[in-house]
């Protein structure tokens, strides 16, 4: 089917192909217009009954007398405006009221019109826009393939069309037949003179949160069919490296922009295309250039770690390294840092860097990207350079500053009514005065010199991101805001709101060591696992619990309400139910306290329901899902530990200045050479050099390699010689088009089924006929074959009648001939050549080039002469099942025997195919035709 495309990971992938023949199909069942009645999606249509009744001459004949009116200036085309398209879309409308511009949505042509070439006339489009060759390619069988081709050969204008809808708008047949794994049609397109750089951009092809009515600022670039607009994009994405170069060759630009500004580097990673991201980097010919930045700022790199693209992203480490020496498979390489390191060459933060990025996202395989590798290696240069002795020294900073908050508040007087603000006489008294003057200090210093110096490093609006990122670091800020909030309160002679304050300031004062825990191997994961428990499942928790608790708050208000001796309980007011059903929740209930109520009955039915659903279902429903984070978080410790440990060093990082990170950057970094702007220190390139081994080394790859090439070596020429071909005619067959239909792959199989000798190589439907007919009149088909030339016989006689060829055509070059000889005959000549190796091969080589030549100049002579009458009877079988319509092909297949060949068929044999007595008395008209199995490019010359 299509080029198949994955969206979503490697483990998870789509037909691209049978997504747009699923989509499109559903869109044009009940439309009645012309073109659906020529062909339509659900593969049939006029134009396809007449090849299945007179083949593809009749279907040549029919197009290039009765489709030119379907076309602009009968098939040359012409340029198409704004009106035409009016016309098509209100085509069923009697009365039509124009849009005006504003009024337009951006998905519609109109919005991004401007007039363009097409050859269909637009009248005669389907319902989308489309014209009969994208519903031709779109079918995708192996007729449809040939009947487009005829099209596409009578009107090469037709290649030029795009579908006008504003679903697919602008996909080419170029776009579909790329996406369907047409690769002779593409080369037939190409020729035709297909627009190489036409950009599919319907809504269709957008990403899935681009395509609502409030476009998401930032996308995720998933989506079914965002393939990169362009042609080459969407071979890349495809993974189809013949036609990525054919169409490299046909001057296409791998390193233009869509309208995301991804080009081909960007859009294998969006669909993790690991082979094909190598092959468009390093191509031999016209290589993408790695480094652009597309729309969002991301380059190929930071976009792979974005979309979690963890083997795309190791890849391109690899293939941008520098090697310096190798000795057996230990290796020094230098790893560019440019896009890699959250510091430019100058000592600026680079937002965009891969490592912010990786540090930022949720998915598994961010975690994937820092465990081990180029992203390890960096951050332990960062740690030995400057990250480890600024972490020591904050710690020590803020040991000292918790311990004089500590002796503040442990030495404070306990009278309430005391006054601080004397001068104090006690020795106690002394040491609270100079511990809360060391505080205060402590805490100017770390917001004005510390906080400040961030925040004029990295600006305002960065240092607020930065906190949105660091929980533990902005729960201390708050905490010395509020220590800073009780000097007021001193001076009022506040008593009760300072200490008010003080309360909340001591523990988030604490909360910091949370931030140098994570660093700690031993208790980093856990680090880990209590910020994920508070914002995710205490968080979902915590909403549910509100709902249910403030319900049931209600309901036990009203029931002790009125009561006497309410006043004394803890139901006296809203907020003081509140927080008793609090107290229930934990366990903490009087029983017979319900029976002090003016429902007593009543309570203990809402008591009861209140218990099912909060203490029993609620708090265990918590408990399981802490349970889950719990084993995830230790199941990937290791991976969460080095998440929490880079995210420790990225944020020392930032209190540096930028003089002294650019003087860190040359310390741990080397330089690789300079940037595009010599005159832009940011540009400089720098990398960070790394030893290590690797599995194998030269030698090894080296041997592997020529290894793997004999194998493949072996494993051709023992396969041309079962099909009895030769290199050749397998260049041909692979690169000179010599099939119309589609080459498919077939997969190998453990065990080859065992095929009989007549019925080899025939459909399903005259296979199944045979065995009926052999068992219902005991026929014996293994004497059956007499005259009818099977598959193994084709493969037995081939290279035999092709050195009988070879030999003619040496010794007589003006008559050559391909008619099938006498098996004897053919023996004989072999025989002749087996005795004389050497005549044998100069022979052959002299014969073959002339053959070619031949075969070139006049193919669909040579073609006719190579044609099976049985090869009709064959490929109908497979389409269809009308004993009629066999019947009148195996008479035309016995008569064409009778006039073309000596051999003679039994006609017993046909009437067995089709069990009906045949009669060739009567005159029989036979009618030649070229199937797929023996097409060539030169099929649809004039005969």
């Amino acid at each position: 089917m299509g080029g198949v495309c994955s969206f979503r990971g490697r483990g998870s992938q789509v037909n691209a192909g049978s997504i747009l023949d699923r989509v499109i199909s559903q869109a044009s069942d009940e439309d009645q217009c012309l073109l659906y009645r020529l062909a339509n999606y659900k593969k049939g249509g006029e134009l396809i009954e007449s090849y299945n009744q007179g083949g593809q001459f009749e279907v040549e004949k029919l197009i290039r007398e009765q489709f030119g009116v379907l076309m602009y200036a009968d098939g040359k085309g012409q340029v198409i405006n704004r009106a035409e398209y009016l016309r098509w879309k209100f085509r069923d409308l009697e009365q039509v009221v124009l849009p005006i511009e504003a009024s337009l949505s951006q998905f519609d042509p109109l919005a991004q019109w401007n007039d363009h070439e097409a050859c269909w006339q637009m009248q005669y489009r389907g319902s989308l826009g489309e014209t009969l060759l994208h519903v031709l390619i779109i079918c995708d069988t192996r007729i449809h393939t040939r009947v487009a081709r005829i099209l596409l050969k009578c009107f090469p204008r037709l290649a030029i069309d795009v579908v006008e809808g504003e679903e697919y708008l602008g996909a080419s047949a170029l776009h579909l037949a790329i996406a369907y794994n047409n690769n002779e049609l593409v080369q037939d397109l190409v020729e035709a003179g297909a627009i190489i750089s036409q950009r599919a951009i319907g809504s269709f092809f957008l990403p899935r949160d681009q395509q609502r009515t409030n476009p998401a600022k930032n996308t995720d670039y998933e989506g079914l069919a965002y393939l990169g607009e362009y042609p080459l994009a969407w071979a890349a994405c495809c993974a189809n490296e013949s036609v990525y170069n054919l169409l490299l060759d046909s001057g296409a630009d791998p390193d233009e922009q869509d309208s995301f500004g991804n080009m081909i580097l960007h859009m294998v990673v969006v669909c993790d295309k690991l082979d094909m991201f190598g092959y468009a980097l390093r191509h031999p010919k016209l290589p993408a250039r790695n480094g652009i930045v597309n729309a969002a700022g991301l380059t190929p790199l930071t976009l792979a770690c974005q979309l979690g693209r963890a083997e795309v992203f190791r890849e391109m480490l690899e293939l941008s390294a520098r090697e310096f020496w190798r000795y057996s498979n230990i290796t020094c390489s230098a790893y560019p840092l440019n896009a890699l390191d959250t510091l430019l060459p100058d000592g600026r933060t680079n937002w965009n860097s891969a490592l912010f990025i990786i540090l930022n996202g949720t998915k598994e395989e961010h975690l994937d990207m820092l465990d081990g590798g180029i992203i390890q290696r960096l951050l332990e240069e960062k740690w030995k350079t400057f990250a480890r002795l600024q972490f020591l020294k904050r710690l020590i900073i803020l040991a000292f500053h918790l311990t004089s908050l500590s002796l503040a508040v442990y030495l404070r007087p306990s009278n309430t009514d005391a006054q601080l603000l004397k001068w104090p006489e006690e020795i106690t008294e002394v040491a609270r005065t100079i511990a809360e003057c060391i505080t205060v200090l402590g805490v100017l210093s770390y917001i004005l010199v510390q906080l400040g110096g961030e925040i004029i490093n990295i600006g305002l609006l960065s240092f607020m991101k930065q906190l949105s990122h660091e929980p533990a670091k902005l729960i201390f800020l708050i905490s010395n805001l509020l220590i800073l909030a009780c000097i007021p309160c001193r001076l009022a002679g506040n008593r009760h709101a300072e200490d008010a304050i003080l309360i909340v300031a001591v523990p988030g004062s604490w909360f910091l060591l949370m931030f140098f825990a994570g660093a700690v191997r031993l208790t980093g994961p856990f680090v880990t696992m209590v910020y994920s428990m508070i914002t995710g499942d205490m968080l979902t928790f915590g909403i549910i619990y509100m709902v249910v608790l403030f319900g049931f708050c209600q309901s036990f208000y009203f029931l002790y309400k009125g009561f006497p001796g309410v006043k004394s309980s803890l139901y006296s007011s809203y907020h003081s139910t509140w927080m008793a059903l609090f107290q229930i929740t934990l366990g903490d209930y009087n029983y017979t306290d319900l029976s002090y109520t003016t429902y007593p009955n009543l309570s203990k039915m809402v008591f009861a329901i209140f218990m099912v659903l909060v203490p029993i279902l609620l708090l265990n429903m918590l408990i399981a899902m802490m349970g889950n984070t719990y084993a995830h978080v230790i199941e990937q410790s290791e991976k969460e530990w080095v998440k929490q440990w880079a995210k420790i060093v990225v944020s020392l990082e930032r209190a540096v200045s930028q003089k002294d990170a650019q003087n860190y950057l040359q310390e741990y970094s080397i330089k690789l050479g300079p940037g595009d702007d010599p005159n832009n220190p940011a540009a400089e390139q720098r990398g960070v050099l790394i030893i290590k081994s690797k599995s194998k080394t030269k030698a090894k790859q080296r041997k592997g390699a020529v290894a793997n090439w004999k194998r493949v070596g072996k494993v051709t020429i023992n396969e041309l010689k079962k099909r009895g071909l030769t290199g050749e005619e397998l260049r041909r067959i692979m690169w000179g088009r010599a099939s119309f239909s589609t080459p498919v792959r077939v997969s190998p199989k453990g065990v080859e089924p065992q095929v009989s000798v007549v019925t080899a190589g025939f459909g399903d439907a005259l296979t199944t006929a045979l065995d009926v007919m052999t068992f219902a009149h005991d026929l014996d088909l293994s004497t059956a074959t007499e005259g009818i030339p099977t598959n193994i016989d084709a493969k037995q006689s081939k290279p035999k009648s092709a050195t009988k060829e070879t030999k003619s055509t040496v010794n007589n070059q003006q008559n050559v001939t391909t008619n099938i000889e006498p098996l004897k005959s053919t023996t004989e000549n072999v025989d002749d050549q087996a005795n004389n190796p050497r005549e044998k091969k100069v022979t052959s080589q002299a014969a073959t080039v002339h053959e070619m030549n031949l075969k070139n100049a006049n193919h669909s002579s040579v073609t006719e002469d190579f044609q099976d009458p049985l090869l009709e009877l064959v490929i109908a079988s497979e389409n269809t099942n009308d004993p009629e319509t066999l019947l009148e092909i195996a008479k035309r297949a016995a008569a064409g025997f009778e006039t073309e060949t000596s051999s003679k068929i039994n006609l017993q044999i046909l009437e067995q195919f089709t069990m009906t007595k045949i009669s060739m008395d009567e005159k029989v008209n036979v009618t030649r035709k070229q199937y797929f199995v023996e097409s060539s490019d030169n099929d649809f010359g004039d005969t």
